[in-house]
C-alpha cells in the first residue's frame, strides 16, 4: 500500500522473511517477506530524513538509522529490538551523515562519515570520538566543499576502516585516531562515491565505485 514511498535498507541476518525500508515518514518493517510494511514509529522521524538502516551481522535485533535535516544536521539512531522501539544516540551535528560503517563481528563498533570528520563509537554509539587527522586535504573546512569531502566508509573484521573522499580512499589502523592515504595506481587522487573493504580468499579486497567506474583493488 506504500508504493513507491518505500526504499529497501537492511535484511534480517537469518529470516529471509524480515526486512527493514525507509519512507517519508520513517522507518518501516515487514515480517512476511515484503506482502506488509509496518512503521516503526518515533518522534526525531520528524525531525530527520531517514537516509540508511543498517543491521550488524553479529546481532540479529540490533540496528542504526542515519538521518539529516532541511537544515544540514546529521543524527544517528538505535533500536536493540528490530526497529519496534528507538533511541537517538548522536544529534545536532554541523554537517549531515554520509555514511555509516559496522565492523562485521561486533555489533558496539560503529563508524560514520560526515563531510568534514569521521566517528568512531566503540559501545554501541553511547560515547563517540570524532577525527580529521591526516584528513585535512580532504575534509570539509570552513564550509569550503570543493575537492573536498568524506563520502563513504567500510570497516574490515580485523577493526582497519577505510573511507571514500572526494579525493581517493584513506585508512585507519588505530581506532580512527589518525588517517593516511591509501595508495593506489587504480584509484589515484579521484573521487570515490562509494567502496566495500572485506577479507576474500585471496586476500583484503576493496570494491570501490569511482567516476563512473567499478574498481577491484586486490593485494
Amino acid at each position: 500500500p506504500h508504493g513507491a514511498d518505500l526504499k529497501p535498507a537492511a535484511f534480517h541476518t537469518s529470516d529471509p522473511n524480515i526486512a527493514w525500508a525507509i519512507g517519508c515518514a520513517g522507518a518501516y518493517k515487514t515480517t512476511d517477506g515484503g506482502s506488509s510494511w509496518q512503521l516503526m514509529s518515533y518522534d526525531d522521524w520528524g525531525l530527520y530524513t531517514l537516509t540508511s538502516i543498517v543491521a550488524p551481522q553479529s546481532m540479529s535485533n540490533r540496528l542504526y538509522a542515519t538521518g539529516n535535516s532541511e537544515g544540514g544536521s546529521g543524527a544517528l539512531f538505535r533500536s536493540d529490538d528490530g526497529g519496534i522501539t528507538w533511541n537517538t544516540m548522536i544529534k545536532g551535528l554541523e554537517f549531515w551523515i554520509t555514511d555509516i560503517a559496522l565492523q562485521p563481528n561486533d555489533a558496539d563498533d560503529v563508524w560514520f562519515t560526515t563531510p568534514s570528520a569521521v566517528y568512531h563509537s566503540g559501545n554501541g554509539g553511547n560515547t563517540w570520538i570524532s577525527s580529521a587527522t591526516g584528513l585535512e586535504s580532504v575534509a570539509v573546512q570552513n564550509y569550503v566543499f570543493e575537492g573536498r569531502g568524506l563520502n563513504s566508509a567500510s570497516v574490515m573484521s580485523d577493526g582497519r576502516c577505510f573511507i571514500g573522499t572526494e579525493a581517493g580512499v584513506y585508512f585507519s589502523i588505530d581506532g580512527g585516531d589518525t588517517w593516511s592515504q591509501f595508495h593506489s595506481t587504480q584509484i589515484g587522487d579521484s573521487p570515490v562515491d562509494q567502496l566495500v573493504a572485506f577479507d576474500a580468499n585471496w586476500g583484503p579486497t576493496m570494491l570501490v565505485l569511482s567516476s563512473e567506474r567499478l574498481i577491484l583493488v586486490t593485494p
